[in-house]
């Protein structure tokens, strides 16, 4: 039932925006499917009190008449009393010969009053449209004429029918009707039109394609909508029952759910066979008969159909003998008996009323066994709640992670983040307290660095010094790196101490999110809150989710440490791997490569500004057109032995991954036939972590030695991070990369252009973005 509810929501929105008045289009092209609009919507002013007028055109009048006169229209009546208006259309339309849509719209005020003076209720009028083409009206003043006709439309006492004949119009100017007219005259029914533009909104240069396709979107639409709508009565008619059996006695049930039955599927015949237990047979109640023939000799018939239902649980379908054919349907309504609901043949049940008629059995059974009845219903209700709250809850929860990731954004360092993070969790998610923990793999222990919400003791209370990784959950999160979530933490004696500190606390569920990027773990997040089963798997999707991104912060805030720190450490690697094309290089010219700067690219790429040291310039170009690892090089400058050159490299380049993982590359040389690597980390970097990373991506790999020392930097720090803080990533992409190209040299080494066609820009783009970084590079050096 829910998921039904959630479509007749869905659908129903289509139609949110159309006006409540009842402007109608009819599009037809034979004069039944005409008529079979037109008809009822006379029929129903006549018969509502009001004044009606048919601008006719090429509808013959006698064939109109009889029409009306088969649908059982008094038309003599109508016609001498002048409530029914039968008129040559360019009488109406072209009063002075002309077509004017203002004064169209002044002569139906002028009608509307008279038809009210005249004592009817209000003013109906259908009109074939064909007069226009007959009489070469401009279609732009037909489009005038029936926007007019839509914003005067919201006036009292109006009701108002185009006919457009099919073959008639063109399809772009019938599209283009569909704007003005809300309703979408068809067989009788007015469908509402998801086509329809309030006359603010109408669109000019309409798509053509298709009209017969939009006409039965638009019938599809309404018959979509009209199924909702009787699922949705069905619905409330159970919401009906339901109160009404609840009032009523036992042996008024079975006539209250017949009388409901009754508004749904017009049946022939209700009866409700009751189970006699005294006897061992079926008793038979009439509760509603429509036929021709007694009833009970029919009933008498069916009587061996009625228990084979009863004994088997199960509906059945049967034949009644009755003339016109009558269909019966026999419903068991468990061990109380069976109902038989018997329609016309031609009167075909939908599936929403099938549905409906199992929902007044069960209900009925549920009626007469009243407590399995509300047991079912409270625990169906609670299910449903449950639902409803659980997708509320992963909605806000979704909003909360938006929210937090953009704090991240925000945040400048590691215990600024995962503090954010705690708190936005605590105070929006309902989570009752949380911490964060990092992980030290150089003494392998789990630190709390910090924490939000209730519970800053239970840190304390659990010794996380003392065989963390077995003493709780978080430990174990860290220890797999996976999620590692607890629904239920009473889980029956013996209780770990862990858990007897967080039941103290009120703590009943749990998740532990491990902080993990690409190999490197950083720390956990544990969640903790006051209910069960609070994390089931949607919920811990989004966390993980968020555990991701905060990896992902911490390692990009490392990772802007490792460019600017001036305490770092100094690892020196012999690698053997001669299939490292840099590697490779170095140990084949016996030459030296030194770093001098990176520049993160906007593609998430690098540019690395290289000096070359003992090599010739035609072999180092040679060597970048050959590995696969070098998307692109140019050599700056060119001396005898030394060249320096500015490189994009590939994500499978080893000086990229260093780069990823937050280590900083100095230089490549090779020395007695070995080559060898120096590679810089910013101090705060977990360097035992990343050895085991490098080494595993690099087996060959040999660390020779380590060192702490202060870095000599070229630019003084509090600068360069002042500058990262001023300039957007473009900018101090676009500066880096200007200085190294030789772009504030004299002579320049590059002109602006050229500038320009290396980063795939426009050249206004580059001087723009240079003008930028000078005046706040200026502005750091010289202003107080």
């Amino acid at each position: 039932m829910n998921q039904n509810m959630s479509t007749i929501q869905n659908t129903s929105g289509r139609f949110e925006h159309l006006p409540e008045h009842n402007h109608q289009m009819v599009l037809y092209e034979s004069r039944d499917e005409q008529l079979n609009s037109v008809i009822p919507f006379l029929r129903s002013g006549l018969e509502s009190g009001e004044r009606c007028l048919f601008a006719i055109d090429d509808t013959p009048k006698d064939e109109l008449i009889t029409a009306l006169q088969d649908q059982g229209v008094d038309i003599n009546a109508a016609l001498e009393s002048g409530q029914l208006i039968i008129q040559d259309a360019t009488e109406v339309y072209l009063q002075d010969g002309t077509f004017e849509p203002e004064k169209m719209i002044g002569c139906l005020e002028s009608k509307i009053a008279d038809a009210v003076d005249a004592g009817y209720t209000g003013l109906r009028t259908t009109a074939e449209m064909t007069w226009a083409v007959n009489r070469d009206v401009d279609p732009d003043q037909l489009k005038t004429y029936e926007r007019k006709v839509e914003e005067f439309f919201p006036k009292d006492s109006f009701f108002g029918q185009c006919q457009y004949q099919r073959s008639a119009f063109s399809d772009e100017f019938l599209c283009s009707m569909l704007q003005h007219h809300p309703r979408i005259a068809h067989g009788g029914d007015a469908c509402s039109n998801c086509y329809y533009r309030p006359p603010e909104e109408h669109e000019t240069g309409v798509n053509a394609d298709a009209i017969d396709r939009k006409l039965q979107t638009v019938i599809e639409q309404q018959n979509l909508a009209d199924s909702l709508d009787h699922r949705e009565q069905c619905l409330s008619l159970i919401g009906q029952l339901t109160e009404q059996i609840q009032e009523a006695n036992t042996d008024d049930v079975e006539q209250i759910a017949g009388n409901l039955i009754t508004q749904i599927v017009d049946p022939s015949l209700i009866a409700f066979y009751q189970y006699d237990s005294d006897k061992g047979q079926l008793e038979t109640q009439i509760l509603a008969d429509t036929l021709s023939v007694s009833a009970s000799t029919v009933l008498e018939d069916l009587n061996s159909r009625a228990w084979d239902a009863f004994v088997e649980n199960k509906l059945q379908e049967c034949t009644l003998k009755t003339d016109p054919k009558t269909i019966g349907l026999v419903l068991p309504v468990g061990q109380h008996g069976v109902f038989l609901v018997a329609t016309p043949q031609t009167n075909v049940l939908t599936e929403t009323d099938l549905h409906f008629l199992q929902a007044v059995t069960s209900h009925t059974e549920a009626a007469l066994d009243e407590m399995i009845y509300e047991q079912q219903l409270e625990d169906k209700n609670e299910k449903l709640s449950e639902q409803r709250d659980h997708l509320e809850r992963i909605n806000q929860v979704n909003t909360i992670i938006r929210d937090i990731n953009q704090s991240l954004v925000e945040a400048s360092t590691e215990d600024e983040v995962t503090q954010t993070v705690c708190e936005l969790l605590v105070d929006k998610v309902s989570v009752d307290f949380a911490w964060y923990g990092d992980y030290d793999p150089a003494t392998e222990s789990l630190n709390p660095k910090c924490d939000a919400g209730n519970g800053q003791d239970y840190l304390e209370a659990i010794a996380l010094d003392d065989d963390w990784d077995q003493t709780e959950p978080s430990g174990n999160a860290v220890r797999s790196r996976e999620t590692t979530v607890v629904q239920n933490i009473y889980d029956g004696p013996p209780l770990a101490h862990w858990q007897e500190q967080a039941l103290k606390r009120g703590f009943q569920s749990m998740v532990c999110l491990p902080v993990v990027y690409d190999d490197s773990m950083y720390g956990v997040i544990s969640l903790y809150s006051d209910t069960p089963d609070t994390f089931d798997t949607e919920i811990v999707e989004v966390l993980d989710e968020l555990s991701d991104c905060v990896a992902y912060a911490l390692n990009n805030i490392d990772r802007k440490q490792a460019l600017v720190s001036d305490e770092v450490t100094e690892l020196e690697v012999r690698a053997t791997d001669t299939e490292l094309p840099i590697v490779g290089f170095v140990d084949e010219y016996n030459c030296r490569v030194t770093i001098d700067d990176v520049v993160a690219a906007e593609d998430a790429g690098f540019r690395v500004f290289s000096t070359f040291h003992d090599v010739a310039p035609g072999t180092v170009r040679e060597f970048a057109v050959e590995s696969p690892k070098v998307d692109a090089i140019e050599l700056l400058s060119e001396g005898e032995q030394v060249h320096t050159a500015e490189c994009e490299i590939t994500d499978q380049c080893v000086i990229a991954t260093l780069l990823n993982h937050n280590a900083v590359p100095q230089s490549v040389w090779a020395e007695n036939g070995e080559a060898y690597l120096t590679i810089q980390l910013p101090q705060e970097q977990r360097v035992r972590s990343f050895i085991e990373m490098f080494q595993t991506t690099y087996p060959s790999a040999e660390i020779v030695a380590r060192r702490n020392r202060m870095q000599s930097l070229r630019h003084p720090t509090d600068i360069e991070s002042q500058l990262e803080d001023e300039l957007t990533e473009r900018q101090l992409e676009i500066l880096k990369f200007a200085y190294r190209s030789g772009y504030f040299k004299r002579p320049r080494g590059r002109s602006a252009e050229e500038l320009a066609d290396e980063l795939d820009v426009s050249h206004p783009t580059v001087s723009r973005h240079l003008r930028e970084a000078e005046r706040r590079v200026f502005s750091l050096l010289l202003d107080d």
